[in-house]
């Protein structure tokens, strides 16, 4: 994550700005059945106007095979919760890994009072897109950071 801010002078809060957000990776999620996808949703509060203010997403991504559990294509609200405490198993045998590298950028109206909202979804074979967890943050975190750089390794509730 690296805020743009415009030089408002020393001393000053920060005004407009751009930030801009990487998803790289998650691990350790846990494996629902075959064909499940997942996906980061990124949602930023503070846009500028006159652009939009919608999610960006990464791709879809699915299990390799040679990662895939067994299970079954149907996913109940039972299922759901099951997906989510399954955050918690650190075990190889339950858990797998992707990853997308992608990057957004989001124009800021305030980059002090800005804030990013992270979600992990996973979509079953013919099913709706359920949320397993959720990370949020405020970009003004990412100014007290060295250059204006931020890597974090969350986890997510």
């Amino acid at each position: 994550w690296r805020p743009l801010v415009q030089d408002t002078g020393k001393g000053s809060q920060p005004g407009q700005g751009l930030v801009a957000v990487g998803v790289h990776s998650a691990k350790q999620i846990p494996r629902v059945c075959e064909g499940a996808k997942f996906s980061v949703v990124v949602r930023c509060v503070g846009i500028m106007d006159g652009f939009p203010n919608e999610p960006k997403q990464t791709a879809w991504l699915a299990e390799t095979p040679e990662d895939q559990g067994p299970g079954s294509a149907t996913t109940s609200s039972e299922e759901v919760n099951s997906m989510k405490s399954g955050l918690a198993d650190r075990s190889a045998a339950t858990t797998h890994e992707l990853q997308w590298e992608s990057g957004f950028e989001f124009p800021l109206a305030e980059v002090g009072k800005s804030k990013l909202e992270f979600d992990l979804m996973c979509k079953p074979p013919s099913k709706s897109a359920k949320v397993l967890g959720t990370y949020k943050c405020e970009v003004s975190e990412i100014l007290k950071e060295p250059h204006c750089t931020a890597w974090r390794l969350v986890g997510i509730s």
